[in-house]
């Protein structure tokens, strides 16, 4: 036997899905806060532009006494209370988003409810956030308007104050294109890896087939009465209009009723220093490949000869022959279990294609199967899965009639199709729930991106105004100027795109144990995204663009 040892906050909800929940977790909250920089770095370019508008009123107020700190002061509180505002807004935004992820299913045994109040922990954590934001996107504006030259405000016009360099602004913004860079291509490894996932081979087919769980020791039943009732009702439900198979297991793909046991297996020598292996089963009823169209790879099915006074058989996995015995046929071949009471031998009679029943991450483990009528004692409880071509929820209304016909006072639970079912942390759940949010995350990004670059392009056209009247004057094509206004975006675009796919590179790959059959440098994923996101940051730089090239010489020769 050994002993696995978990933190106590690993061990919730379950050990094997925790770490993945908490890697998970750290990267999302990795993501949003890229997000918020990004945001800040959005702010911070407007609040220049703001200031570099202001410098003539800043100059005004410092000749009028006011010191350099007095003005910092002013101009940080003007940025701090835009994002407690913005910080207000978020608050509620984040709490009806909160209660809309708590609100999903997660198909758990329990009905799992994940409920989010307002306390004092979420104020305080939000007036921090709001606080170091305005903090931070208001500090550099602010000290670049404190530092304004008096004289030269007073005696120039503002387009001189203001058309100096653009550094900072153009950093900022090249910046924001790297960090949208990265966010869509986090997004695009995992909508891949969740299309990846949804073509998965899992071993058995989901679609049109109904679950319905019970347990007939609940009411009393012993195992001659509940056999019986599992034949009735198998007997009753293949009979309705629509089935085309039915059948009964103790436990399915990504559910959490699982039965283990430690095995001693013929012909098979255990590695030194390691334990009997752990193998988990299901017990079944003998059409339960049919109706999971779970393929006999060799030997047999479940027969109803397979009984009480027959030889004990099994179906084991290819995973299992594979392991314990390589390269020898495994028909015939014998293992037994030890926690029982009586722990019979079984022999193999066929090997059953490999399925996905604990992830779909994972590498596939040894797993076998018993037939019900030999082994009630091991799982009176039972799963009843129905494939039929009728609608679930007539199905499900049939079987539940046809249940309680048998037995009223039976209660019946995980009422779901198969593919609900198969919707958990498990299974499909955890990939839709990362795709979807790297989705909105970078969709996010891509916004800020646009605005940035926009916003900096379109400064830089209302700046330039008098210089493009000028160039026209004497002889400039429109063509021209568009080409001098598209070639400042381009080199800022490029920048960002550049820094985007190293850090992206850097990224991915520390997450690329989340991600399933997509490697973290997918060539297509870098391609398409760096393709959408420079055609959509060009379409920015072609609006102001546009409207320099449509500049009237006499206007701009008035200008100021």
């Amino acid at each position: 036997m050994t002993l696995s040892v978990y933190p106590e906050r690993y061990a919730r909800p379950d050990p094997s899905t925790s770490g993945t929940l908490i890697k998970a977790a750290a990267l999302f909250l990795a993501l949003v806060g890229l997000v918020l920089l990004l945001a800040c770095a959005n702010i911070a370019n407007l609040l220049l532009v703001r200031a570099s508008g202001r410098a003539r009123e800043m100059a005004v107020r410092a000749a009028l006494g006011a010191a350099r700190n007095r003005l910092v002061r002013q101009l940080l509180t003007e940025s701090i209370l835009l994002t407690l505002f913005g910080g207000v807004a978020g608050l509620f935004l984040g709490m009806s988003a909160s209660r809309a992820i708590g609100s999903i299913d997660v198909h758990a045994p329990i009905s799992i409810q994940l409920v989010y109040g307002l306390d004092w922990r979420i104020f305080v954590y939000t007036f921090a956030a709001a606080l170091f934001t305005g903090v931070l996107v208001g500090l550099v504006p602010a000290l670049r308007a404190s530092r304004t030259s008096i004289s030269a405000a007073l005696h120039e016009s503002g387009r001189a104050i203001a058309g100096g360099k653009n550094r900072i602004r153009t950093a900022l913004v090249v910046l924001q294109v790297a960090g949208s860079l990265m966010l869509l291509v986090i997004a695009g490894l995992f909508v891949r890896s969740l299309g990846a996932v949804q073509h998965t081979d899992l071993g058995f087919d989901p679609h049109n087939v109904v679950d319905l769980t019970m347990d007939p020791s609940e009411i009393g039943y012993d195992e001659t009465q509940g056999l019986a009732f599992y034949k009735s009702l198998l007997d009753r439900v293949r009979a309705l209009p629509g089935v085309q198979s039915a059948s009964v297991s103790s436990s399915v793909a990504m559910n959490n009723y699982v039965n283990t046991d430690y095995l001693k297996i013929s012909d098979y020598q255990n590695p030194p220093g390691q334990g009997l292996p752990l193998v988990s089963y299901s017990v079944v009823s003998p059409e339960y490949f049919k109706t999971m169209r779970i393929p006999i790879l060799g030997g047999r099915s479940f027969a109803e000869a397979d009984a009480k006074g027959a030889p004990y058989a099994a179906v084991v996995s290819q995973a299992f022959a594979a392991r314990y015995w390589p390269n020898r046929d495994p028909i015939g071949k014998r293992f037994a279990k030890v926690s029982g009471i009586t722990n019979p031998v079984y022999e193999v009679v066929g090997v059953a294609k490999d399925c996905h029943f604990n992830d779909l991450t994972t590498p596939i483990d040894p797993y076998f199967y018993l037939p019900l009528a030999q082994n009630y004692a091991l799982s009176s409880l039972q799963i009843l899965q129905i494939r039929s071509a009728a609608p679930p929820d007539i199905v499900i209304r049939e079987m539940q009639n046809v249940a309680r016909s048998l037995v009223p006072n039976l209660p019946l639970f995980d009422i779901h199709t198969m593919t609900e079912g198969l919707d958990t942390l498990q299974g499909f759940l955890l990939f839709r729930l990362a795709a979807g949010l790297a989705a909105t995350l970078g969709l996010l990004g891509l916004i800020l991106a646009i605005v940035g670059v926009y916003g900096v392009i379109s400064y830089s056209v209302s700046q330039r105004t008098h210089e493009i009247g000028i160039r026209m004057a004497l002889g400039a094509r429109q063509a021209e100027v568009l080409k001098m206004i598209l070639r400042q975006g381009f080199v800022i675009v490029a920048a960002g795109l550049v820094l985007g796919c190293l850090s992206a590179f850097a990224a991915a790959h520390l997450v690329a144990n989340l991600l399933v059959d997509v490697s973290a440098a997918d060539p297509a994923t870098y391609s398409a995204v760096t393709l959408i996101l420079a055609l959509v940051a060009l379409a920015a730089c072609y609006i102001p663009a546009r409207r320099a090239m449509c500049v009237d010489p006499m206007v701009a020769l008035r200008y100021e």
